[in-house]
């Protein structure tokens, strides 16, 4: 076994500055684009769901809003008659699930 006492090389080439600094504006431009399109897409849902809020209910006080959510909630109703979808009360749901399954 020989044993070789020669020097190590290591590489002493210095980083390539301006593909560095390229690279590093790509990944700022491309982060504020998805910013950007993530703000665009909240705004539009966002808008989108408070005006079916209020094109819905309007002018409702508390007591008018809790007696309408009551009423949706616990009222069966055909959804798409098509499609066959319904809408029903979560217990009578729940109570389907438990006798399809026994």
């Amino acid at each position: 076994m020989s044993h070789s006492t020669g020097q190590i090389n290591h590489d002493t080439s210095e980083p390539n500055a301006k593909a560095i600094g390229w690279s590093m504006l790509i990944t700022l431009v491309t982060l504020l684009v998805i910013v950007f399109l993530c703000t665009l897409y909240y705004r539009g849902a966002n808008s989108g769901e408070l005006n079916t809020k209020e094109t819905s209910r309007e002018n409702l006080d508390l007591k008018e809003l809790r007696n309408y959510e009551q009423k949706t909630l616990n009222e069966v109703k055909w959804i798409d008659t098509q499609k066959g979808r319904v809408s029903l009360p979560i217990e009578n749901a729940m109570d389907k699930v438990v006798q399809a399954y026994k």
